[in-house]
């Protein structure tokens, strides 16, 4: 590295103006060496944060007020989290297991859950060496710490068992209280960069974390990382540094315009549409058409951005809050059945893809209540298309379906249809979910699954146990007794209690799901 490069890396601007885009531009045209990145446009699609799910007492996560809770102490609706005063607009929430954090359009980190030490959402001050404020560009959870990319492109971890080489920072609670967290700061391997990354953009899970730079490369880190279990890293040694990532011909895997790590494999899109695969698939999750235990480098799944063909991936997110899956057996041996690793895809035309367990209705692909994990998709499933039909099911409607026979309207709008009469038409009996809707975001968890749609509606499907997918549905159950929130949901229904607002952004954890509304 020549004397001039040498000092780009030491610098460290001060402005915020930053018209870089990593999504569609140009290496050439990336930030020097050491830039300081700007902070989001205050301007982006924000609110304030709903939640529903598991109340206080499972991680400490979802602060509701006691009146939101039912008798099992579970929010079963989706509540306004109260946040200090004058909080700014929220932009971005992620929550796995014991911690939360949320990212304001103002650049503060607000963090709580039982692994930051605070049960009330509380601001983190971030700071340099240099004494001024970092401010956070994005953010992500894992199991039992939190991560974010800070302004001047470092990654910061929250919280314990957090990879990377413990720093000086100060930790700030609102209006002068304090809260002590085990904070890291994640380096990049130095033999893999004539000069140091600019991280843009991060995710975590379970132990994991991928960081994406403003060269478009990504980078991972942590637990699984030190394995090999899915790193895509030629040298996993030193789960504490973040180590480039290089598809299956050893070529570092870059031009990457979205990513997501799940709790056992991780998936990316390149910016020509193309979706790269890589991790456990043992439930087909992969999509590549058969079940892969382990890839350990990112591989290209069939159909997605090749010249010759008309679907190019936008998004993707993969199943987190699952990484011990449990097994079923059946006539092809022990099989992940009832909690279920997936892989979510939303192409540019905003239709919904999934590939992986279709157990409980996961991949959003029954007509009716089943509890049957037959069929796991190998290869990605349009959803809308036609149904995966279980001969033993009988004809239990759960979730939006459950209007069919009283307000059929209703009920098409609440799965994303033209009309009632798509459910289950035509030879090949397609569902029609989602099939007037155009989906702009979906991510899986451990048993139930989100999908957000242009016009801000919130779909969830799956199970509804614990009010986790805050739906109205209820379902009979043995003695006559009904339990309201109980599984399983089979088609993507919108939230009743959302109904009215905008939804800009969402999340989903192991027990919760997440929502932004723009108020």
């Amino acid at each position: 590295m020549d004397a001039e490069a040498r000092q780009k890396c030491e610098v460290r601007r001060s402005g915020r103006e930053w018209d870089f885009d990593p999504f569609v531009a140009d290496k050439a045209e990336s930030p020097a060496a050491g830039a300081a990145l700007p902070l989001r446009d205050m301007d982006e699609p924000s609110g304030v944060l709903y939640g529903c799910g598991s109340g206080p007492q499972v991680s400490g996560v979802l602060t509701v007020p006691p009146a939101a809770l039912d008798s099992d102490r579970d929010c079963r609706y989706f509540t306004r989290i109260p946040m200090p005063p004058d909080t700014p607009r929220i932009a971005q929430v992620a929550c796995e297991y014991s911690i939360a954090i949320a990212r304001d359009v103002a650049g503060g980190a607000w963090i709580w859950g039982s692994g930051a030490g605070t049960t009330q959402p509380t601001r983190v001050s971030c700071v340099r060496q240099s004494g001024d404020l970092g401010n956070v560009i994005s953010c992500a959870a894992a199991s039992s710490f939190a991560v974010a990319v800070i302004d001047d492109g470092t990654v910061l971890c929250f919280g314990g068992k957090a990879p990377g080489a413990a720093v000086d920072v100060g930790i700030g609670g609102q209006r002068g209280s304090t809260f002590c967290v085990r904070t890291t700061r994640l380096n990049f391997y130095s033999k893999e960069a004539e000069v140091p990354p600019i991280a843009v953009a991060v995710d975590a899970s379970q132990s994991t974390v991928l960081v994406q730079t403003a060269d478009g490369a990504l980078w991972s880190a942590g637990d699984s990382v030190a394995s090999g279990r899915y790193c895509g890293q030629r040298d996993v040694a030193g789960a504490e540094k973040l180590h480039l990532i290089y598809d299956a011909a050893q070529r570092p895997l870059d031009n990457v315009a979205a990513f997501s790590v799940g709790s056992i494999h991780a998936a990316a899109v390149k910016r020509d549409g193309s979706l790269w695969v890589w991790g456990n698939g043992v439930s087909g999750n992969h999509g590549m058409g058969k079940r892969l235990k382990v890839v350990r480098f990112p591989c290209q799944v069939p159909g997605f951005g090749q010249e010759e063909g008309e679907i190019f991936a936008a998004s993707v997110g993969c199943t987190k809050g699952s990484p011990n899956p449990k097994q079923i057996h059946t006539k092809d041996g022990w099989l992940a059945g009832q909690e279920g690793p997936r892989t979510h895809v939303v192409d540019t035309s905003g239709n919904l893809w999934i590939a992986g367990t279709g157990h409980k209705g996961l991949a959003a692909d029954h007509l009716y209540k089943t509890l049957s994990p037959k069929v796991d998709h190998l290869k990605f499933y349009k959803v809308g298309g036609p149904a995966v039909l279980d001969p033993g099911a009988s004809k239990v409607y759960i979730g939006a379906a459950e209007n069919l026979r009283t307000n059929p309207r209703r009920a098409a709008h609440l799965m994303g249809m033209a009309k009632a009469d798509d459910f289950g038409s035509g030879p090949d009996r397609k569902t029609g979910y989602l099939a007037a809707t155009k989906i702009v975001q979906s991510s899986p968890s451990h048993i139930h699954s989100m999908a957000l749609s242009e016009d801000g509606r919130l779909f969830t499907w799956g199970c509804g146990s614990n009010g986790r997918c805050g739906l109205e549905a209820i379902v009979q159950i043995q003695g006559g007794k009904k339990r309201t929130m109980k599984c399983y949901v089979h088609s993507p229904s919108a939230v009743e209690s959302l109904e009215g607002k905008r939804v800009v952004n969402a999340a989903v954890g192991k027990w919760w799901t997440w929502a932004i509304v723009e108020e």
